[in-house]
């Protein structure tokens, strides 16, 4: 099969596995989030953690994430689907004006990058003193999460509704605008260990000089370069390997030529989790 059918069915069967979920679990976004503010709430209140919904939510994406990388980030989190489609919609008109955005450029790209941390920390906190609740109308991940359950926000949660369509001009903007710069879930993803037979490694001494189309097509700009300290941004989307022009790209799975299967079994896999999650609910 030659590279460019390879390239459309892998995309086709991406976009295919991203409205299946934002279809059928649209919220384990928003239920792994709440989970992170229920461990710090407890915390702060100095009780037990409890088998909550929520908690289990954060604790079975969290353990697929360590086994399986940043499966769901590419693949299953709703605002990662809204924020590529945004992306697309924006690459279409700009090739149809014949006009590009400006990209921000990669030294502030790569310091912006620790604001997610940030948020994070800004949460937690929040949390830890019990003023979280106050800035519910803030938050548009409360914003997202009523409109995944398809409810309106009302008119308490106005500040939180602008906050919402400022990242969603930045999703515009920039492809994983979100996932790279403000997502507190990422953060914690990023964190965690990854095994490292799901990371991928570039055989560089393979590479056509001056080549970076990887890089260039990378959602989150990364080098790929073995076990490289970045791995934990990766959000496993495929696209460097299917656009590397040598197949020097590769994880320590060896499934060359059926990484659509691999990709299918993992959404599945992951459609269980999600399901049985539902469950203990």
């Amino acid at each position: 099969m030659d590279r460019k059918k390879r390239q459309k069915i892998q995309k086709g069967v991406r976009i295919t596995i991203q409205l299946v979920f934002l279809l059928l679990a649209p919220a384990v976004f928003t239920s792994a989030f709440a989970g992170v503010k229920y461990i710090f709430t407890q915390f702060a209140a100095s009780q037990m953690l409890e088998w909550s919904s929520f908690f289990k939510a954060l604790l079975g994406i969290c353990l697929f994430t360590m086994v399986f990388g940043r499966f769901f980030c590419g693949y299953a989190c709703a605002f990662g689907t809204l924020g590529d489609l945004l992306y697309m919609f924006s690459t279409f008109i700009q090739k149809k004006t014949k006009k590009k955005l400006p990209k921000i450029p990669e030294r502030i790209s790569y310091y912006a990058r620790k604001v997610k941390y940030l948020v994070l920390a800004g949460v937690a906190v929040a949390c830890l003193l019990g003023v979280y609740d106050k800035f519910r109308g803030s938050s548009p991940w409360d914003v997202f999460s009523r409109l995944t359950s398809l409810q309106l926000p009302g008119r308490d949660y106005f500040v939180g509704i602008i906050i919402l369509l400022i990242i969603m001009v930045g999703m515009i903007w920039e492809e994983r605008f979100f996932c790279k710069y403000l997502c507190p879930m990422g953060a914690i993803f990023s964190l965690l260990p990854i095994l490292s037979a799901v990371l991928y490694r570039r055989e560089r001494q393979s590479c056509i000089n001056g080549c970076s189309a990887c890089k260039r097509q990378c959602p989150v700009s990364l080098n790929i370069d073995g076990d490289t300290k970045d791995s934990g941004e990766c959000i496993q989307c495929n696209q460097c390997l299917i656009t590397c022009p040598k197949d020097n790209i590769h994880t320590g799975i060896k499934v060359r030529g059926n990484e659509v299967w691999l990709i299918v079994g993992k959404a599945l896999l992951l459609l269980l989790v999600c399901f049985l999650l539902q469950l203990t609910r």
